[in-house]
């Protein structure tokens, strides 16, 4: 009997081992597939990951370019308020000299204005106003007559500036001008107004030089009046009718503070956008960058399909 026992143990042992196999190989596949899995689920969360990494730095950095190119036209912008509203400003206290604007004879008031003509050609016109009294100056001729309708100045309130809606030009039916005007010192302690009738063709030159980057560009007067709009649309120029007061974007940008940069869908260019804006100083309208959200996240697009092939849709 022993030697039957020891002659047994071999086949037990053999017989164990079989079992053995018959367990582990099936459980040690089932963990190598649940590492894989893992694996590939640590791999797709990271590619995720960089994509929406991605997608967030590539609308930063469209945004930040935005605000770059809104401070250029800004720069812009006031170089040319100050070639003309500051020419007429300039006017108005050399003739505090001889009594202020009222008290002036019409031929210094043209005299001294003309003077003062000396900006580029978007500079169409100066003018200073007081009491009723109203003299406009162009390069070729001036006039002294009573305010006119256009001059809108006491709706401005207690601002020390004051912008109208687009007009035709006096010496120009064709095109629009734009006045502007602030707040100056007359005489016996009484304020009047110097300004000037601005042509913003030039904008059309400034957005070419950015046109790579942006779709549009405009001023817009904090009432919601459209000053300038480049391009135009449909070939057609701004009206003094346009206005985006009651486009939720743009109640959103006011509500939002002097500066900024607002999203989303533009009812004029029919697309999701992307805006920068910013309070022009010691004037109440906006200079506005745009560029179309498609756009901004091409290259983005470009890069995801390299990684993780055509994309589906884009992240919220």
């Amino acid at each position: 009997m022993p030697l039957k026992k020891s002659e047994d143990a071999p086949s037990q042992r053999r017989a164990s081992s079989g079992a053995l196999r018959l367990i582990f190989p099936p459980a040690l596949n089932w963990a190598l597939l649940a590492y894989a899995v893992f694996a590939i689920a640590i791999g797709w969360a990271y590619v995720a990951s960089r994509i929406h990494t991605d997608y967030v730095q590539t609308l930063e950095a469209e945004r930040n370019s935005l605000r770059g190119i809104g401070a250029t036209l800004r720069s812009a912008t006031l170089a040319m308020l100050n070639d003309g509203v500051g020419a007429a400003v300039a006017g108005a206290n050399e003739l505090q000299s001889v009594g202020g604007i009222t008290r002036a004879s019409s031929g210094e008031l043209s005299a001294t204005l003309q003077k003062q003509l000396t900006g580029g050609d978007y500079v169409r016109f100066l003018f200073l106003a007081d009491n009723g009294r109203f003299v406009l100056a162009s390069r070729e001729r001036a006039s002294d007559s009573w305010t006119p309708d256009w001059l809108t100045t006491t709706q401005a309130g207690p601002g020390n500036s004051w912008v109208g809606k687009p007009m035709v030009d006096p010496e120009r039916p064709g095109a629009l001008v734009i006045p502007i005007g602030q707040r100056v010192a007359s005489g016996e302690g009484s304020t009047a107004w110097a300004g000037g009738l601005f042509s913003f063709d030039g904008f059309d030159e400034l957005y070419e030089q950015f046109r790579d980057q942006i779709m549009m560009m405009a001023l817009i007067a904090a009432d919601g009046t459209i000053l300038v709009r480049v391009p135009k649309v449909a070939g057609r120029d701004v009206s003094a009718g346009d206005s985006v007061a009651s486009n939720e974007l743009f109640q959103r940008a006011i509500a939002g503070g002097n500066a900024g940069v607002i999203e989303g869908y533009g009812t004029v260019l029919k697309k999701d956008m992307i805006y920068a804006y910013d309070l022009l100083n010691g004037y109440d309208f906006y200079i506005v960058a745009g560029l179309a959200r498609d756009t901004a996240l091409a290259p983005w697009r470009e890069r995801r399909q390299m990684i993780s092939g055509p994309p589906r849709h884009s992240p919220p």
